[in-house]
């Protein structure tokens, strides 16, 4: 957690480094960045600030800090969308009598591009003429999928809960909400 302290002198490190901000109020933007950059700590919203400080000419916003904290933490790259549908047409092809074990084989990310051991069973019984269309399929949830993750690992941890709940009680709903309509 970083300490009042510690934000102010980040944000009056930042104040300084932009002339037109330099007769803005720090108290506000401290009390900001303090509520939403929270989940970081202090070396890595340092660093964060640092890269921004060298790379833009513009004072940083909240989600500028957050993704230049995110690209300096070194996280795994993820799988490309070719590199997740070989991974799937692997599973598929053993999937005639072992789907359920291939799907748990596989990452779990790629699980939930797939949807389930029957999808994967499904793709496993194509013949090759179709598998372009359903490759092509796959590409377009695997990108839409790596967008919406990419866009949750930037939100802090509280408010990612509170939408992944969000989400979750909405999954729950969607048999109930079925039923109604039928």
């Amino acid at each position: 957690m970083l300490s009042r302290d510690q934000i102010s002198s980040l944000v009056a490190l930042a104040l300084a480094a932009y002339p037109q901000m330099q007769e803005r109020e720090a108290g506000p933007i401290a009390a900001i960045w303090r509520q939403t950059l929270a989940d970081l700590s202090y070396e890595q919203l340092e660093a964060a600030l640092s890269l921004h400080l060298a790379t833009s000419r513009f004072f940083p916003t909240v989600a500028e800090l957050r993704e230049a904290a995110a690209r300096l933490s070194g996280a795994a790259p993820a799988l490309t969308h070719d590199e997740a549908w070989q991974l799937v047409r692997r599973a598929a092809g053993n999937s005639a009598y072992g789907a359920a074990a291939e799907f748990a084989a596989l990452p779990p990310q790629v699980q939930r591009a797939v949807g389930s051991p029957v999808a994967l069973r499904e793709l496993g019984l194509l013949d090759a003429g179709e598998l372009g269309n359903e490759r092509a399929r796959f590409r377009l949830a695997w990108e839409a999928r790596a967008a919406r993750e990419r866009e949750l690992a930037l939100l802090p941890p509280s408010l990612r809960q509170r939408l992944e709940a969000a989400a979750d009680r909405r999954r729950l709903d969607a048999p109930r909400r079925e039923a109604r309509r039928g």
